[in-house]
């Protein structure tokens, strides 16, 4: 009886498990339409972030200057604004830097240029960027390496 009891518990934690993760896997912070926009236009910059804070959401992308830059607007005050950006990089990533960051598994580097704030990482010749002239008050260094961290090819 008690070995039916823990089979059957069990059961409901493994679906109840998949069932969640598949709703949080379900709506991605680039809408999928969008990242096949992004593929269609610029496949070496096809790189999009997987997460950012809470009341951030995805506003729009453009395609300028052989970069990719992916727009974040805080849905409660909509001029609060964080970016990601994709471009080419060849050279040392590391440059720059004031800190160096581990960010789940992903190492991240962070510095500062006049009032832009920002994070970054880079992936077979590609530079992922996540950066804002908020200051570090109002947008953290951990949430813009968390973003940075974050990105991933289109798939």
């Amino acid at each position: 009886m008690r070995r039916t009891l823990a089979l059957g518990l069990l059961v409901c934690v493994a679906l109840g498990a998949g069932a969640g993760s598949a709703a949080a896997g379900s709506r991605p912070l680039v809408p999928v339409f969008v990242q096949h926009l992004i593929e269609k236009r610029a496949p070496r910059l096809a790189y999009v972030p997987a997460r950012a804070t809470i009341p951030y959401r995805y506003r729009n992308f453009e395609l300028t200057g052989g970069k990719l830059q992916i727009w974040l607007a805080n849905r409660n005050e909509p001029g609060k604004l964080v970016v990601f950006q994709a471009q080419p990089f060849h050279g040392v990533c590391r440059a720059g830097a004031e800190k160096g960051l581990q960010m789940a598994g992903v190492k991240t580097w962070y510095g500062v240029s006049g009032t832009r704030r920002q994070a970054w990482r880079c992936v077979r010749g590609t530079k992922l960027t996540a950066w804002t002239t908020l200051p570090e008050r109002r947008y953290g260094l951990f949430g813009l390496a968390r973003i940075a961290a974050s990105g991933h090819r289109v798939r």
